[in-house]
C-alpha cells in the first residue's frame, strides 16, 4: 500500500469508477435488505441490524472491490489492505451506527431508521471511491494492466524485436 496517490489515465478512473458503482448497486439493496429485516422482521435494534448487517455485506463487497475493480497483481499487500479497509469500513459503519442509536432513542420512526444508514454511506461514497484509489488500492501494475502505454516498459507483443 502506497500512501502517495498514484495518477491514472482518465479512462481508467472512469472505468474503475463504473466497477465501483456496479458493485455498489449490488452491495447497498442487499444491506438495505437485511437491515430492513433485521429492523422490522425480527425486531432488532437499529444498531445491532445494522452491525449484522453491515458484517455480512463487507467481506463480500472487499472481494468485488479488489478482484474486479482493482485486480491484484501481487498479495505483498493483501494484510495492509484488509487493514486498512476495515478501518475505513469500521469508521463507516460507527458513524452510521452513532446516528441510528441517537435517532433510536429519540424515538424515531422505522422509516427514519431504515434510510439513516443509506443516507450515512451514500455521504461517503465518493470519499471511499477516492480512498481506495489513489491510496489503499493504487498500484503502477494495474495502471499498466489497464493502458500498456502507460508503463513505457511494458511490452505489447507486436513490440517486441523479430528474431
Amino acid at each position: 500500500m502506497s500512501l502517495h496517490p498514484t495518477e491514472c489515465p482518465p479512462h481508467a478512473t472512469r472505468q474503475k469508477l463504473g466497477r465501483y458503482t456496479v458493485v455498489t448497486l449490488i452491495a447497498t439493496p442487499t444491506n438495505f435488505v437485511l437491515f430492513t429485516f433485521l429492523l422490522t422482521v425480527l425486531q432488532l435494534p437499529a444498531v445491532a441490524a445494522n452491525l449484522i448487517a453491515a458484517a455480512c455485506i463487507t467481506i463480500p463487497t472487499f472481494v468485488a472491490y479488489r478482484r474486479w475493480v482493482w485486480p491484484a497483481n501481487d498479495t505483498a499487500s493483501t494484510a495492509s489492505e484488509v487493514g486498512m479497509y476495515w478501518l475505513w469500513t469500521t469508521i463507516s459503519i460507527a458513524l452510521a451506527s452513532g446516528v441510528l442509536w441517537s435517532l433510536e432513542r429519540s424515538g424515531a420512526s422505522h422509516p427514519v431508521l431504515i434510510l439513516t444508514p443509506l443516507l450515512t454511506y451514500a455521504t461517503l461514497w465518493i470519499a471511499r471511491f477516492s480512498f481506495l484509489d489513489r491510496y489503499l488500492f493504487a498500484q503502477t501494475a494495474d495502471v499498466a494492466a489497464l493502458n500498456p502505454i502507460v508503463d513505457p516498459n511494458a511490452r505489447v507483443r507486436s513490440q517486441q524485436p523479430a528474431r
